[in-house]
């Protein structure tokens, strides 16, 4: 990626928060930071290239599953399984594409495959974002962790990390205002968050210049364990967390 996907100078005519407002939003990025940091040590590991399927592919036609096979809750679930063991992680409008049933239905089919794993497997699926993937399950992890400790992970830098958190606590932003809290310039974290699937393009803001905005993927909230941006702690929670700043 180039650096002329990354707008690297702060907006000219965009006016500063008042004094309160950037204390509160320094408080809450940075609070953010911390949890995310705590959060890649428990999960980190969402390896940077699997990343959801493209928008591209999304697009492309698929041929669906008849809707007689479908009728038989057996054969149904076995389908879904099968197609998110192979998917590794699918989205749930693609499911809805391919087996052409809600997406409540498909969740319905979903609890009945978690509870047979329950029962007697060791896997489940579990939903992240718009998306679903197949992982073992959490009550075994304990006794995996024994034979094959923490997996390797990515691990991101303090500077990374930093961006990220504001990326996650703010979006959509620009990179003028992550360069405002970061009081640095952010042209190369950016490009690698965008490079590695954290972060991706969300439209652009409503001021001069109309400058490009960013937000969080799908990948960031695999990565850290997310199953959703509400897992995030709410603004009420950050100001109870530490945070020591970088220098």
């Amino acid at each position: 990626m180039s650096d002329d996907t990354v707008e690297s100078n702060t907006q000219a005519g965009t006016e500063s928060p008042d004094s309160s407002a950037a204390a509160t939003t320094a408080e809450g990025v940075a609070a953010t930071e911390s949890v995310l940091e705590n959060l890649e040590e428990m999960h980190g590991g969402g390896a940077p290239g699997e990343t959801p399927e493209s928008e591209e592919a999304e697009a492309a036609p698929e041929k669906h599953i008849p809707a007689e096979v479908l009728a038989d809750p057996v054969a149904a679930s076995k389908i879904v399984e099968a197609i998110i063991f192979i998917e590794g992680t699918v989205t749930l409008r693609k499911l809805h594409r391919i087996l052409s049933i809600d997406t409540d239905a498909i969740r319905a089919i979903i609890r009945a495959i978690n509870e047979r794993h329950a029962a007697s497997g060791g896997l489940e699926i579990i939903e992240i974002g718009d998306s679903v993937r197949m992982i073992a399950a959490q009550s075994i992890f304990p006794h995996l962790s024994k034979v094959y400790g923490k997996k390797k992970k990515t691990t991101l830098s303090r500077t990374i990390l930093q961006a990220l958190a504001i990326i996650a606590y703010k979006q959509p932003v620009t990179k003028a205002e992550i360069d405002d809290v970061r009081q640095a310039d952010s042209a190369k974290q950016l490009r690698y968050l965008m490079e590695e699937g954290f972060v991706e393009f969300k439209g652009r803001k409503d001021i001069l210049n109309k400058p490009q905005t960013y937000g969080t993927t799908d990948l960031f909230l695999i990565h850290f364990g997310l199953a959703s941006l509400d897992d995030l702690p709410k603004l009420r929670e950050l100001k109870e967390l530490e945070f020591n700043r970088a220098d």
